[in-house]
């Protein structure tokens, strides 16, 4: 009988540091998501990007840019749309029929009747999403300002999936800070940890950082 208390005394405390330990990354994870600092922006890119302005038609940078490779947000670098994404609508700003996955946040606008589009990363304005128009066969325009997008040729992404291949095996604590300057070309967002765990698989601790710490147990 005391083997068993012994043991299942070892187990508790086990579990206990597990549990502490997970509870002190989810709230250093939180703190570095709330000081989280974003790129620079010029005071026209304020106003579009945190004011939700809009730029003149037929101005913006992006608008007859028809290069391929990935368009990402002028505030934190998260990756938006894809070219093959992109078409000619004629309104005087960048279009696209799709997004990739989970970058866009649609919410209402302040007119109640559009329909807002931000990056779901850091909430910049991007503009406007329509839908049955008939434009593509996806029926759906995203509408967005040149000047809340930047661009990564795929020439350049290509260089960077080297660089990826080498670094997700690897073992990192404390967030992607030592490589943020990667990040769009990763396609990882800021919160994405990636951790060893002792039975060699990787683990991603972005949704749910406790539960994932309780699966070293399995």
């Amino acid at each position: 009988m005391e083997k068993y208390l012994k043991l299942a005394q070892s187990v508790f405390t086990y579990k206990t540091i597990v549990l502490l330990l997970a509870a002190a990354f989810y709230q250093n994870s939180i703190t570095q998501d709330k000081n989280m600092k974003y790129n620079k922006l010029t005071k026209e890119e304020q106003q579009v990007i945190l004011e939700k302005g809009t730029e003149l038609p037929f101005s913006g940078k992006y608008y007859q840019h028809n290069e391929e490779g990935t368009y990402t947000c002028k505030r934190c670098d998260a990756p938006l749309y894809q070219s093959k994404d992109k078409f000619d609508s004629g309104c005087g700003w960048p279009s696209f029929d799709d997004e990739i996955p989970g970058a866009i946040k649609r919410q209402l606008d302040a007119d109640g009747i559009r329909t807002e589009i931000v990056c779901a990363n850091c909430g910049a304005h991007l503009g406007h999403v329509f839908a049955g128009e008939r434009l593509t066969d996806k029926n759906v325009r995203h509408c967005v300002n040149s000047i809340s997008l930047n661009f990564t040729p795929t020439e350049e992404q290509e260089k960077d999936v080297q660089f990826q291949k080498l670094i997700l095996p690897a073992v990192v604590f404390g967030g992607l800070n030592t490589i943020s300057s990667k990040r769009k070309a990763l396609s990882l967002q800021p919160w994405d940890i990636w951790v060893a765990t002792p039975k060699i698989h990787l683990i991603t601790m972005s949704a749910n950082p406790i539960r994932a710490m309780l699966n070293l147990w399995r």
